[in-house]
């Protein structure tokens, strides 16, 4: 059975329930853990995707301060999770749902100098938030990561 839910399911449907710590049907499709801790490779190693290509998972978002925006998107000291674009507000006929942010991965290489710079990969990542449900500690999000292989087709949003 293929999942691939819109938007708006796995902010409502998924993220949402989640939050208010509802029961999720199906349940085991989502899994719980900190994408933050390891490298895209590692995820998927121990997660495999539902079709082998996406994972999709609840976090723990840290916050190095109460925005959003300085929010912690480093892998540890092997690479981080730079945003590629704004984040884009999802509405349904009514007021905001929650918010996408579309993610790259970048790892940490040496650059000829010997200086650890970030060098893009194919891991890409939308990370779905609910409005105004940051806490000390931190913000729970949804996470689809999944890698664009080149010459493959982009999977749709």
């Amino acid at each position: 059975m293929r999942f691939r839910p819109t938007d708006e399911e796995l902010i409502r449907d998924y993220l949402r329930l989640r939050f208010w710590d509802l029961p999720i049907t199906p349940a085991g499709i989502i899994n719980d853990e900190n994408v933050y801790n390891y490298p895209p490779d590692l995820l998927r190693k121990r997660w495999c995707g539902h079709d082998d290509r996406r994972m999709y998972f609840f976090t723990n978002l840290e916050m190095k301060d109460k925005s959003i925006i300085n929010a912690r998107h480093s892998v540890g000291e092997v690479g981080y999770w730079k945003a590629t674009q704004a984040q884009a507000k999802i509405t349904k006929n009514h007021p905001t749902l929650g918010t996408k942010t579309p993610l790259s991965y970048y790892k940490f290489v040496l650059d000829k100098n010997g200086k650890k710079v970030g060098r893009k990969q194919n891991w890409l990542m939308q990370e779905y938030t609910l409005p105004d449900n940051r806490s000390l500690d931190g913000e729970l999000v949804l996470c689809v990561v999944y890698s664009h292989e080149k010459g493959k087709k982009k999977l749709p949003s």
